[in-house]
C-alpha cells in the first residue's frame, strides 16, 4: 500500500500539487482508527469526490464496504487489504461481496 501511495503522491508532486497531509501517509499503517481515518482524510485529497459518489450512487453503503472501495481505487488486493484493516481475508472477501449485492439491486 505504501508503494502505491507514494505513487500517487508522486503524481501529484508531478503536477506541483504535492500536500504537507499526503506526506503523512507514508508513516500510517496500522488499522486502528485513528489511523483510517488519516488515510481516509488524505485519500479524499487524492480522489476528491469519489467517496461522496459512492455514497450518492449508493447510500446504504456501511463504513466498511467504503473503506473496501477506497483501497480497491488505490489497486490492492483482498490480502493487502485484510492486513491494513487488520481483519481475516475472508471478511474482505465478505465486504466485497456485500457491497456488490447492494450495488447491483
Amino acid at each position: 500500500m505504501a508503494e502505491k501511495l507514494r505513487s500517487e503522491m508522486d503524481g501529484l508532486a508531478a503536477r506541483g500539487e504535492r500536500s504537507q497531509h499526503l506526506e503523512q501517509l507514508h508513516p500510517v499503517g496500522s488499522p486502528h482508527r485513528s489511523a483510517l481515518d488519516t488515510v481516509r482524510a488524505l485519500f479524499e485529497q487524492i480522489h476528491p469526490g469519489f467517496l461522496e459518489a459512492q455514497m450518492t450512487a449508493t447510500p446504504k453503503l456501511t463504513p466498511a464496504e467504503l473503506r473496501f472501495l477506497a483501497l480497491e481505487k488505490l489497486g490492492l488486493g483482498y490480502q493487502e487489504m485484510a492486513n491494513i484493516l487488520g481483519v481475516s481475508l475472508q471478511t474482505v472477501y465478505k465486504t466485497g461481496q456485500r457491497m456488490r449485492k447492494k450495488t447491483q439491486s
